[in-house]
């Protein structure tokens, strides 16, 4: 998983439960330009992108898409530490497509 997220607390709960579910989180710098992202999420080939909600023209989704690589978006609220996760159901279906590919010998 590449984890796309501002420095601060929610970049580590992020971080953390990626690491928690037994997957590799690779955390990218959310101010890299999308020809940036996408040479990395190339090399990395992560199963999913992990961005704030809303943004929806952000380099990191941008570069996203055009690998067809799932886009995950988080929430996090500062005021009682609630995390939340929004997985659409084309990330999940991109995440499902992927694991039957790799699994084809």
């Amino acid at each position: 998983m590449s984890v796309v997220l501002p420095s601060g607390l929610q970049d580590v709960v992020a971080i953390l439960a990626v690491t928690w579910a037994r997957a590799t989180a690779a955390p990218f710098n959310p101010d890299f330009k999308k020809e940036e992202f996408e040479f990395y999420m190339s090399d990395v080939r992560p199963k999913a992108v992990i961005v704030p909600r809303g943004n929806l023209t952000h380099p990191s989704r941008i570069a996203a898409q055009a690998l067809n690589i799932a886009v995950w978006e988080v929430t996090f609220n500062n005021e009682d530490l609630t995390f939340s996760l929004f997985i659409t159901q084309e990330g999940l279906k991109k995440m499902i497509e992927e694991e039957d590919s790799s699994s084809i010998t």
